[in-house]
């Protein structure tokens, strides 16, 4: 017999991202009874590629977690062992996922009812919001993600940005010049800048490009003439401002890592904003 877990964690607890994801999922699916339960973790992956869906379900009177590569999968009698496994696996493992609302889930079967206590995304649905996070905001159109994340610059960083003629923010973040724009799409933050000016050989450049695209999940780089410009994209169907700060500060931290570098092997120099 399965063991079943209470969410407990409390508004206002100061429980991390990741550790309250894996409480709440751990007591979902403790409540994931019938055999047609199921529940599709889908996983951001790097650039243009399509998600990664990590499958859990009940089998016989354990929970498996299949992962999908190489017949790899979890299983467990107690939720909270194969929920603690899957967490390693897409914080610090394979996926390196920055947080948790970055995945999104699709749910059915009986359990289905209750995957709004997860507090992400759920596919083919309205998303879920985090009830611990009062400053989440949904943001179905393009206009109402730029206005929460000016509203969110001007509160959290005391400072009077405005929209420039592309309606791009620019931003200097520890030194860092960048620009966050607003797809015209799907609600999604574009950040971006210039990393290295002045390239010697842009297809030397391009080569340099696809090994770092290849070794970095979250942000990509592009040779535009004889620059070369870093990007990173963050999902905005719901607007997190913890998520957006999280991604910002990864994405100041790999251009740091990465721009003197890039200068040195392909003769430019480093770019100023």
């Amino acid at each position: 017999m399965r063991k079943q877990v209470k969410e407990t964690a409390a508004p206002g607890s100061s429980m991390g991202p990741w550790e309250l994801f894996e409480r709440r999922l751990a007591a979902f699916v403790s409540t994931m009874l019938d055999p047609w339960d199921k529940l599709q973790i889908y996983v951001p992956m790097s650039g243009d590629a399509e998600p990664w869906v990590i499958d859990i379900a009940p089998v016989r009177d354990v929970i498996q977690i299949d992962y999908r590569w190489d017949e790899v999968y979890t299983t467990a009698d107690d939720p909270a062992d194969a929920v603690h496994q899957l967490r390693t696996v897409l914080e610090g493992g394979r996926f390196r996922t920055p947080h948790p609302q970055l995945l999104t889930v699709a749910a059915k079967g009986t359990a289905a009812a209750g995957v709004g206590i997860l507090g992400l995304g759920v596919r083919d649905s309205v998303p879920a919001v985090d009830g611990d996070d009062a400053s989440a905001l949904f943001t179905r159109t393009r206009e109402q993600v730029l206005g929460a994340l000016v509203a969110h610059v001007r509160s959290a960083y005391d400072e009077e940005v405005e929209l420039d003629e592309d309606d791009d923010l620019p931003l200097m973040v520890n030194g860092v010049r960048l620009w966050a724009g607003v797809s015209h799409g799907k609600p999604a933050i574009m950040l971006f800048t210039r990393v290295v000016d002045n390239v010697h050989s842009r297809r030397q450049a391009s080569v340099d490009v696809n090994v770092l695209n290849r070794k970095e999940l979250w942000s990509r780089w592009v040779v535009r003439d004889h620059s070369v410009w870093q990007h990173l994209t963050i999902p905005s169907q719901i607007f997190q401002p913890e998520l957006f700060d999280e991604m910002l500060a990864l994405f100041v931290a790999d251009y740091r890592s990465t721009q003197l570098d890039l200068a040195d092997r392909l003769g430019g120099q480093p770019a100023s904003g």
